[in-house]
């Protein structure tokens, strides 16, 4: 890991541990919101050493448990779905939380989490 961070920094970029934890971080949001998994299936699919691990590091990252976060989503999905309306001045350029990244690198490392993305099944 300590050679890959050292080679990505030399380039420029964030270091692997980063890139990796924002990648799991955009792999949970999918599917904690859109696909609607439990958050004990999310850490394991995510190879979190277990649920509370996952919640620790969720919660570091988005300041809301995975929980409280999926039911935030859910329910602002569905308040967009049932109300077409124009955005607002103020929330015109903004970007909803369920889509966003922590980072700029993250939008970048989303491209190369698709493909573990798409590989995700449904909870078993």
């Amino acid at each position: 890991m300590r050679t890959l961070t050292r080679a990505a920094r030399d380039a420029g970029r964030p270091g692997a541990r980063r890139v990796i934890g924002e990648c799991r971080l955009l792999g949970a949001r999918r599917l904690l919101g859109p696909a609607r998994w439990r958050a004990r299936a999310v850490a394991a699919q995510l190879h979190f050493s277990g649920p509370a691990g996952f919640g620790r590091f969720f919660r570091h990252h988005t300041g809301l448990t995975p929980v409280a976060w999926a039911v935030q989503a859910v329910t602002a999905a569905a308040s967009s779905a049932t109300t077409p309306t124009a955005p607002s001045a103020s929330t015109a350029n903004a970007t909803p939380a369920a889509v966003t990244c922590a980072s700029p690198e993250a939008v970048a490392a989303s491209a190369t989490c698709a493909a573990t993305a798409s590989t995700i099944g449904p909870a078993a």
